[in-house]
C-alpha cells in the first residue's frame, strides 16, 4: 500500500508540474449571451417606429455582428509523445471531439488547434524543415462497432487529414526547443476542404506525428477550438414569434385592448413586448407570489434590470431566459439629470410643495453592461473578421437602429409643485424643462415621455365631465440669442402655443379610492413621427407644464421625470480611435 501511495504521489506531482495552456473558457459567457439575446429580441419585436424582422434576416444580422460560440475540446492530462526511428511516419491519436451533430455543422465558422508542445530539443539541419507536427483528421463510426471511430478515407485512399502546425525549428526559437511552448495551428475556415468531407456523426481527431530518425513530437496540453455562428435556438424563435402571441401566456399577461402592447406581470416589474391586440385579460393569481399586484394602467411599461420576475419564473422558466437576456437592452436608464436653472415663466397662481414632499419615482441607474454590449456589436460589424469584409459605417449605424440600440436620458424635476384654480380659466405652471437641444441630439432623438408621481385634489364631483388636471409638454425658445436663459413659448401661426397634452389624472369610478393618493402616471410617448419634433429646433427646450381648469381642481406633483430616448451611436472620440486602430 505504501508503494501504491508513493506512485500516486509521483503521478500527482507530474501532473502538477506538466506545462499547461492558459485557461481557455468557452464563449459566450453570461454577458455575451445577454447581448446576443437582447439584440435578437429587439430585432424580432420591432418597436412603435418599425415592424419586427423575419427570422432569416435576424440570423443574418447576428452573423454580420460576429455573434459566435466557441466550444473547447481539451486533451487528457499528462504528457503524450511519438518518436520516429526511420523514414516511416509515426503517428499517435491524442484526443478527439464528440460526434458532431447537424446543427453544429450547419453553423461552423472555424476550428483551430492550440498545443503546449515541443520537438526532441535539438535539430541537426534546420534548413531541412520540421518533422514534428500535428494533424486534424476526420474519423467516422466503425461498421462493426459504431462506438469505435476509424479514420475516414478520401477518394485517393489517403486519410482525410490536414496538417495543423509543426513544432518550429527556426534559429530564433532554438533557445526554446527544450521548453514546452504554446503553438497555434492553422485556422480551418469554412472554405477549407475539411468541411466538404465531414458528415453528421463524424468526429475530429488530433494526431501527433513525426518522421525520420531522432525526431519526436511531445505535447503536454492541447485544445481544439470549434467556433460556430451563434443563433437563437428553434425553441427560442418559436417562443418569440409564436408563443408570446398565443395561449401559453394568457394566464400571465394583461392586454390593454386599446394598445398593441403586452404587459407581462411580475411582483415588482413589467416587461413590454410588442403584440397584436386580441387576447383576453387574465391576471396572475395572488397565490403565485408573496406580493400580489394589481394590473397596471394603460401605457408603455418597461422591465427594470433589478429584481427577478418570480411570477413568470415559477410558471414558465423558458420565458425567464428571454426576459433576463432582454432586460439590459430594453430598460437601461442613465442617472437622472436635473435642470436647476431659473425659469422665468412660473405662474403666480402656483404654490410650491416642500422640496421632495411625498413619494418619489424610481430612478434606475445606468447599466454599464448595456453600453458595453452596444460597442461589442458595433465593433464586430465595423471591423469585419477573417471570414467577411468590414461593413461601411453608415450600414453599421443603420443596423444598430434596426436592433433598437438606444439610451435614455432622464431629466428629473428639481422639486414638487402644485397649481390650483377656483374659476373657469386655465391655470398653469412651468414645472421643469430639458436642456437646450443640439442638432446632433435632434438627429438621434427617438421619443420623449413624461412620468409623474402626482394626483388631483382627491375628489371629483362629476366624473362624467372628465379630468381637468393634466400635464403638457411644450416647446420654448430663447428670447434672445445672446441670452439663452430667458425663454418664451413657441407659437403656431394662429398664435396658439406649441404644446401637447401628455396625460391627465384619472377620474374613473374603478380607481376612485386611490385617486386621493399620489400615484405614478406615464404620459404619451412622443415618437419621432409626432408633430412635436417638427417644431423643435436647435437651442430649443422642452418644458413640462402643469395645468388645471374649473372650480377647485388641483394638480399636485411630488416628483417627475422627462425620459428622452435617443438612438445610440458611438461618440466621435470613439469613432476616431477605431479609425486609427481598427479596434475598440
Amino acid at each position: 500500500m505504501e508503494v501504491a501511495a508513493n506512485l500516486r504521489g509521483r503521478q500527482a506531482d507530474e501532473l502538477t508540474s506538466t506545462p499547461r495552456l492558459a485557461k481557455v473558457l468557452d464563449i459566450p459567457g453570461l454577458d455575451n449571451l445577454r447581448t446576443y439575446y437582447a439584440a435578437t429580441m429587439a430585432l424580432v419585436q420591432g418597436s412603435p417606429a418599425r415592424p419586427g424582422l423575419p427570422p432569416e434576416l435576424v440570423i443574418y444580422i447576428c452573423r454580420l455582428a460576429d455573434f459566435e460560440v466557441v466550444r473547447i475540446t481539451k486533451s487528457p492530462e499528462g504528457i503524450k509523445e511519438v518518436r520516429a526511428w526511420s523514414p516511416k511516419i509515426e503517428s499517435r491519436l491524442w484526443f478527439q471531439t464528440k460526434p458532431l451533430k447537424k446543427p453544429i455543422l450547419s453553423r461552423i465558422k472555424s476550428i483551430q488547434l492550440i498545443t503546449m508542445s515541443r520537438h526532441q530539443g535539438w535539430v541537426n539541419n534546420r534548413s531541412g524543415g520540421s518533422w514534428s507536427w500535428f494533424e486534424v483528421r476526420i474519423a467516422c463510426p466503425g461498421d462493426e462497432n459504431p462506438s469505435q471511430f476509424e479514420a475516414k478515407l478520401r477518394g485517393d485512399g489517403y486519410d482525410a487529414s490536414w496538417r495543423s502546425h509543426s513544432n518550429p525549428v527556426e534559429q530564433e526559437a532554438s533557445s526554446q526547443e527544450i521548453e514546452f511552448t504554446e503553438h497555434r495551428g492553422l485556422l480551418f475556415g469554412t472554405d477549407n476542404q475539411l468541411w466538404h468531407e465531414i458528415k453528421e456523426g463524424d468526429v475530429l481527431q488530433v494526431v501527433l506525428k513525426s518522421q525520420f530518425s531522432g525526431w519526436a513530437n511531445i505535447a503536454s496540453d492541447g485544445a481544439l477550438k470549434i467556433v460556430t455562428w451563434w443563433e437563437p435556438s428553434p425553441e427560442m424563435l418559436d417562443l418569440l414569434y409564436n408563443r408570446l402571441q398565443g395561449h401559453l401566456l394568457q394566464a400571465y399577461v394583461k392586454i390593454d385592448a386599446l394598445s398593441p402592447w403586452v404587459k407581462l406581470l411580475s411582483p415588482t416589474h413589467f416587461l413590454t413586448l410588442e403584440h397584436p391586440t386580441g387576447l383576453q385579460e387574465a391576471i396572475p393569481p395572488a397565490s403565485y407570489s408573496d406580493q400580489a399586484q394589481d394590473s397596471p394602467e394603460s401605457g408603455l411599461y418597461r422591465l427594470l434590470p433589478s429584481g427577478y420576475p418570480r411570477v413568470i419564473g415559477a410558471i414558465y422558466p423558458t420565458l425567464v431566459a428571454a426576459i433576463l437576456f432582454s432586460a439590459s437592452s430594453l430598460s437601461s436608464v442613465p442617472r437622472a439629470m436635473s435642470d436647476t436653472d431659473s425659469i422665468n415663466s412660473w405662474s403666480s397662481h402656483s404654490s410650491s410643495l416642500q422640496l421632495r414632499e411625498g413619494p418619489l419615482l424610481s430612478h434606475p441607474q445606468l447599466n454599464p453592461d448595456v453600453i458595453k454590449s452596444y460597442y461589442t456589436a458595433f465593433a464586430g460589424l465595423l471591423n469585419g473578421s477573417s471570414d467577411r469584409q468590414a461593413l461601411p459605417l453608415e450600414l453599421v449605424l443603420h443596423i444598430c437602429r434596426l436592433a433598437a440600440f438606444e439610451r435614455w436620458l432622464t431629466i428629473r424635476a428639481p422639486e414638487g409643485r402644485k397649481v390650483q384654480t377656483w374659476g373657469s380659466e386655465v391655470k398653469s405652471v412651468v414645472w421643469f424643462q430639458s436642456w437646450p437641444f443640439t442638432s446632433q441630439m435632434l438627429r438621434g432623438t427617438k421619443s420623449v415621455q413624461l412620468v409623474t408621481m402626482s394626483r388631483h385634489q382627491g375628489w371629483v364631483g362629476d366624473r362624467n365631465a372628465g379630468s381637468w388636471s393634466w400635464f403638457e409638454v411644450r416647446v420654448a425658445q430663447p428670447v434672445d440669442k445672446e441670452d439663452t436663459n430667458r425663454l418664451e413659448v413657441k407659437r403656431h401661426l394662429d398664435g396658439s402655443e406649441m404644446s401637447w397634452c401628455s396625460h391627465a389624472h384619472p377620474v374613473d369610478q374603478e380607481t376612485a379610492q386611490q385617486q386621493e393618493n399620489f400615484a405614478e402616471h406615464k404620459g404619451l410617448v412622443f415618437d419621432s413621427d409626432h408633430e412635436l419634433w417638427d417644431e423643435v429646433g436647435e437651442g430649443d427646450v422642452l418644458q413640462v407644464v402643469m395645468k388645471v381648469q374649473f372650480g377647485e381642481w388641483a394638480n399636485k406633483a411630488s416628483d417627475g421625470m422627462l425620459q428622452i430616448s435617443t438612438w445610440w451611436e458611438p461618440s466621435t472620440e470613439m469613432l476616431d480611435m477605431m479609425g486609427q486602430s481598427g479596434k475598440i
